[in-house]
């Protein structure tokens, strides 16, 4: 049997073992709290707005034909020039976007004239475009050439090179066009050779310009021919130079 003093002990034991076993279970407690409550809070929403400038703008302009067009080409005879000046212009405001743009020509015959003057037109082949080129000059200021084909402002680079004039063909300025500022005229006139300025057109042998005028107006009808001119523009901004933009100027004007 147990003294006094031994149940004392053994209370302070049994004692002591719970306290234990609440501590163990509070540091349990506190533990699988202290992963749950951590402080958190939110901050305050912080938008910033960037603006892309979608839309540059350029205009194409002939201002010896805008306005009812050249009464000389409406009546084309050998020794004759018409005035035909295509010019782009950056029109982005000013301080705006820098541009570099491009030109394209496309050369057209007409395939049927209506009674009330109403023509459909088709696109030259390239042997077309080469008998066109040899009976026709297109040129800048100064006299009609004796030979056929084209020259254009030395600011204008065929982005083809060397190839031959095709029935679409694009050149392309070679500067930067500032906002407001402007290209120089790609060329400046268009002009039916005389007799004896009408070379090889065909096979190699000399024709006269009857020969000539017979092919143009067998070729197309009513002797109607066009020369078409469209242009586009891309950014200057991060492009080096105009040449480098040549896949935009191709995917704005496909030559096929």
């Amino acid at each position: 049997m147990m003294s006094e003093f031994e149940n004392a002990q053994d209370g302070r034991k049994k004692r002591s073992i719970v306290l234990l076993l609440l501590i163990a279970a509070l540091i349990v407690v506190l533990s699988v709290g202290g992963t749950l409550a951590y402080l958190t809070t939110k901050t305050n929403t912080k938008s910033n707005m960037f603006i892309s400038t979608s839309t540059i703008t350029a205009q194409l302009t002939e201002t010896a034909w805008d306005g009812g067009g050249s009464t000389t080409a409406q009546n084309m005879l050998p020794s004759v020039s018409a005035a035909k000046n295509p010019v782009i212009q950056n029109t982005n405001a000013t301080g705006g976007e820098g541009e570099y743009v491009a030109a394209r020509l496309t050369f057209q015959k007409a395939t049927a004239v209506a009674k009330d003057g109403t023509v459909t037109w088709a696109d030259m082949s390239q042997d077309e475009v080469n008998n066109l080129m040899v009976g026709v000059a297109i040129y800048g200021d100064g006299d009609l050439p004796t030979t056929g084909g084209i020259s254009v402002d030395s600011g204008w680079v065929k982005e083809n090179g060397t190839a031959p004039l095709a029935p679409k063909t694009v050149y392309y300025y070679n500067s930067k066009l500032d906002a407001q500022s402007s290209t120089s005229a790609l060329f400046s006139k268009v002009g039916l050779l005389a007799a004896d300025g009408n070379g090889a057109w065909s096979t190699g042998d000399t024709v006269s310009a009857s020969n000539f005028l017979t092919w143009l107006n067998s070729t197309c009808e009513a002797g109607k021919f066009q020369i078409v001119v469209d242009g586009c523009a891309v950014q200057s901004t991060g492009i080096a130079n105009a040449a480098a933009a040549t896949p935009q100027f191709d995917s704005l004007l496909p030559v096929a």
